[in-house]
């Protein structure tokens, strides 16, 4: 799998790929990135709506909700 070297295009690729909602350990497990480091993406993530969580599990929003003035907060 030839991601990217930055942690929020690995991860974003990776949900894009998906159609479903994917936990944390298996999006790790697919960038080959560190749990705590997959988890501070998502934060930031979901925090700009770029991505919505439900019950631990992650996907893309898809409705372009995307609030990025919050994304390094």
């Amino acid at each position: 799998m030839g991601y990217s070297t930055d942690p929020t295009a690995a991860i974003i690729n990776v949900l894009e790929k998906n159609s479903s909602s994917l936990g944390v350990d298996e999006i790790a497990f697919r960038t080959r990135i560190t749990r705590s480091i997959v988890q501070d993406v998502l934060v930031r993530l979901t925090r700009t709506k770029i991505v919505k969580e439900d019950e631990g599990k992650y996907q893309l929003n898809r409705q372009n909700e995307f609030d990025s003035s919050r994304m390094f907060e």
